[in-house]
């Protein structure tokens, strides 16, 4: 462990070296390199240029000004010499290199301005034979000024503008001169020679980093060569006739964490014996050791300090030439990783991480071998699904769902037969195959519902929750594990509808069953589609005037090919297919459309489907049926059920105001049937109570429908809420219904359900 993390550590000092190449510091350093190697030949050629033109000047006016000028030239070459030695040597690394770009770009200043004024002085006092070459030193200056000095773009454009001004101000002075194009010249040779410059140091500078990458590289790949090649997992080994190790017994106890003394006189199947594991790959290894048989790639099992080592070794046996054993030789290779990491990464691809079970992909498999292989006893695949596992994650979290899932986990393996197997499919989805008869199915399923039936302890919670589960018979034809789980998921499907903790056999009929919902939601799309729901309206009369109050909408479906359908089997399905949201909205806006041409007293009531009310679209669909239809909101009536009432109450309460300050009338529909109704009378603001149609057709014949009904007829009084009394369908009723004091009724005795007929007034038929 501590020679890893020596050489962990080498490798990141190495690793930090080369980056320290790419320092743009260093860069500059190896920039300005080129410059401080040519600086004293550039000097000296500026100092015998100076002194050449002071000895051609003609004229003694001139030639003092010459003079006094070269002598200042010299004494800034010099000065700009002592700078170059001093930058050389006291500033000659990366970390001041700042500094010494910054004197060398002040030096080439000063030189250039040198030279600059002296243009300035001789250049109007020159005859033309000297103008000529004073253009040319200018030019020539600034040429070699800046291709002397590239490799520091600062140093070398400082010099050539100031050598450059000075001679443009010189050629301004020169009348014959200034008149011409000659001055221009210089500011355009100027912008050649930056742009020279920028090319040469840009391309310099994307070869120095060049060079520095594959040096970078070439370092770091030599590296870890060096290193791979002293650490490497490989390695040969030779044994005797025996199999006791002659080279590479080092290796092999630093693998197996022991002192190589006590390898050296054992053989290699009798270390497989001692340090072994007892698997069937030690043993086969064992065999063809004993046989005199080559293998390969073999891979043996061993415990080391108690934990387990896999070692992968190559091996072929050496013949005498009178073909008695010689030896072995072989590679090894110390495999221990690679192996963990395979059985880590089959475990994550087999089993569920949160449960340890098998999951939806082990699961399969083992369907698929049950198909192929032959079996003695019936077998059967059981899909479970968890009862009220989502209220759980809603109300305590999903880390108290995790726990709570792998609580439950726990509870089925405790069920589970010797030679059965559980595993988790995914989300609160366990499947079961149980071996055995249908009554042991049978049992196993109710053995099942009665351990998730006892309530589980998560945290602070005490969580009751249930399962239903469906069971299907894995035949033995060849219908495959895909038919099997189908088969298990239908019989699920009929478990739920039974109820909570329920298990079901898969028969036939569910599949027809199945078969008439598929039919059911093609015909709900395709009447959604082409405009072929209809609406069907039952008065509810006001028992007092026998007018007609409002009319029920009531949703009809007809196809050719199955007939009328009855809406308590199209409405599940719209619900479970998420239709219900789009049928909700037509209804709705069908209603109000009809509505607004009927007598301005007559109100329309619709029913809305709990999921319509947990969507944020209801709000949005009322408001727009009554704008585009015109009907007044208190001619609305939305008639609620207390299913709706009683998930996301929040919403809900939020949801029902903004309705009611629209100016709609909201109704609770089937009260009594619930165990909260007199809550929801408290929370909620219902202008109408509808008691259900079990209560009123057994009104006086059973006692606790008719206390229901008297409570509710006496609360709804004190409250001041308006009654209906559904279910009215004999003069008895009525009776009853008037005794008690109801306002509204609804029933056949007062009319069915029938396409759009409007009739304001129905003749309340008298009581017996």
């Amino acid at each position: 462990m501590q020679t890893s993390t020596t050489q962990s550590q080498n490798i990141t000092g190495r690793l930090r070296q080369f980056a320290a190449l790419f320092d743009p510091r260093r860069v500059m350093f190896e920039q300005m390199e080129p410059l401080l190697q040519g600086g004293t030949s550039t000097l000296v050629a500026n100092g015998l240029i100076a002194v050449l033109i002071a000895a051609v000047v003609n004229s003694p006016e001139q030639r003092d000004i010459a003079f006094h000028w070269a002598a200042a030239c010299l004494v800034v070459v010099l000065a700009s010499g002592l700078v170059l030695k001093v930058v050389t040597r006291s500033f000659n690394t990366p970390h001041h290199v700042i500094t010494a770009s910054w004197m060398l770009t002040i030096a080439s200043t000063l030189r250039g301005l040198i030279w600059g004024l002296g243009f300035v002085l001789l250049m109007p006092r020159a005859d033309s034979y000297e103008q000529v070459m004073l253009g040319w030193v200018i030019a020539g200056l600034m040429c070699g000024g800046a291709f002397s000095s590239w490799s520091h773009p600062a140093a070398a454009m400082s010099f050539a503008g100031m050598v450059g001004v000075g001679g443009f101000i010189g050629m301004s002075g020169v009348p014959e001169v200034g008149e011409t194009w000659m001055p221009y010249a210089i500011p355009v040779l100027f912008l050649f020679l930056l742009r020279a410059v920028h090319v040469s140091i840009s391309v310099f500078r994307k070869s120095v980093l060049a060079e520095k990458e594959l040096a970078s590289k070439n370092s770091v790949i030599g590296l870890l060569l060096k290193d791979f090649e002293e650490n490497a997992s490989d390695w040969l080994w030779e044994a005797d006739a025996r199999g006791v190790l002659k080279r590479g017994a080092d290796r092999f106890a630093r693998v197996l964490e022991e002192p190589v003394d006590k390898l050296v006189h054992k053989s290699l199947p009798m270390l497989t014996e001692i340090h072994g594991l007892e698997d069937a790959g030690n043993g086969l290894f064992r065999a063809k050791f004993a046989a005199r048989e080559a293998f390969t790639d073999h891979v043996l099992s061993f415990v080391a300090d108690g934990l387990e080592r896999y070692i992968k070794i190559t091996a072929k046996p050496s013949f005498a030439p009178d073909g008695v054993l010689a030896g072995w030789h072989g590679v090894a290779s110390d495999v221990t990783d690679e192996r963990l990491a395979d059985m880590k990464v089959r475990k994550l691809a087999l089993f569920d991480t949160l449960t340890d079970l098998p999951n939806r992909s082990f699961f399969h498999d083992r369907l698929d071998d049950l198909q192929t292989g032959g079996r003695d006893v019936s077998c059967w695949v059981m899909y479970l699904d968890l009862d009220g596992f989502k209220a759980v994650n809603d109300t305590c979290g999903h880390a108290a769902g995790d726990q709570l899932l792998r609580a439950v986990a726990s509870r089925l393996s405790s069920c589970l037969p010797a030679k059965g197997m559980l595993a988790r499919l995914g989300g609160d989805e366990f499947a079961v195959i149980c071996m055995g008869d249908r009554q042991r199915a049978e049992s196993l399923a109710q053995k099942f519902v009665d351990a998730l039936e006892l309530p589980f302890l998560i945290g602070s919670h005490d969580i009751d929750i249930g399962v239903s589960i469906g069971i299907a018979e894995l035949g033995r034809d060849l219908l495959g594990r895909d038919e099997w789980m189908r088969r298990a998921d239908v019989a699920l499907y009929a478990a739920k509808h039974q109820g909570r903790g329920h298990a079901r056999f898969y028969d036939a009929e569910m599949d027809r069953a199945q078969l008439r919902k598929r039919h059911i939601e093609q015909a709900l799309r395709k009447a959604l589609a082409q405009d072929g729901l209809e609406l069907h309206y039952q008065p509810i009369v006001d028992l007092k005037s026998g007018k007609v109050h409002a009319y029920e909408a009531l949703l009809r479906l007809t196809t050719p090919d199955l007939g009328p359908i009855s809406p308590a089997d199209f409405i599940p399905v719209a619900e479970e297919t998420g239709l219900i949201a789009d049928i909700g909205a037509w209804v709705i806006n069908k209603a109000c459309s009809d509505a607004v041409r009927w007598p301005s007293d007559v109100c329309v009531a619709v029913n809305v489907s709990p999921l319509q009310l947990k969507s944020h679209r209801i709000l949005a669909v009322v408001t727009e049926a009554l704008a585009t239809s015109g009907l007044l909101p208190h001619r609305l009536e939305l008639e609620l059920t207390e299913t709706a009432l009683i998930e996301n109450v929040e919403h809900t309460t939020r949801i029902l105001a903004d309705l009611k300050a629209l100016g709609v009338q909201l109704a609770l529909d089937d009260f009594g049937t619930g165990y909260s109704s007199l809550a929801h009378l408290h929370q909620f603001n219902f202008d109408k109570i509808k008691i259900d149609r079990s209560f009123v057709q057994t009104f006086g014949d059973r006692r606790e429908s008719t206390a229901v009904v008297n409570a509710v007829a006496h609360l709804a009084r004190d409250l001041g809420i308006t009654m209906t009394a559904e279910g009215v369908e004999t003069k008895e009723h009525m009776a009853a219904m008037q005794e008690l004091g109801i306002d509204h009724v609804q029933g056949y005795l007062l009319g069915r359900p029938e396409p759009q007929k409007v009739e304001t007034h129905i003749q309340t038929p008298k009581s017996a």
